[in-house]
């Protein structure tokens, strides 16, 4: 446990309140491998996913990774259910990722931009072999 201005998000340091206790998670090379060898994780995409997932023993076991089994079982009772959860789950995260929070909320946002523009394309050729289709079904009486 550290104070919270001793974080440096840029080393992949991330502060964990928890019921008034802060646990630094400190990410290194090794933590990452470890981290992705406990959730049998492929690509950092797919850690996310299942650390998000928010499960109460695979966010332990993250923690574990980072804090030790004794740290890890003291954080998840000062969780404070499901928000707990997700603080703990947001941390982990974050620490690896190496982004700040706030260049986190921007990937985010920019991924849904991302999403929501190849939604927005898929829909558009879908209507347009619609179109083609129904044109070629059924010609205009004029030729």
């Amino acid at each position: 446990m550290s104070q919270p201005d001793a974080i440096n998000p840029w080393r992949g340091e991330r502060a964990l309140v928890l019921s008034g206790m802060t646990f630094t998670l400190a990410a290194t090379m090794d933590t990452v491998a470890r981290l992705f060898t406990a959730f049998g994780a492929t690509t950092l995409a797919d850690l996310g996913e299942r650390i998000m997932a928010r499960s109460p023993a695979e966010v332990q076991k993250g923690l574990a990774v980072f804090l030790g089994d004794a740290g890890a079982a003291d954080a998840m009772r000062l969780a404070e259910g499901f928000d707990g959860l997700t603080r703990i789950a947001a941390a982990l995260v974050g620490a690896v990722s190496g982004l700040t929070p706030d260049e986190e909320d921007a990937a985010k946002k920019a991924e849904a931009a991302r999403a929501q523009d190849a939604k927005r394309a898929a829909l558009d050729l879908i209507a347009a072999a619609m179109a083609r289709r129904s044109s070629d079904e059924f010609p205009s009486p004029n030729g």
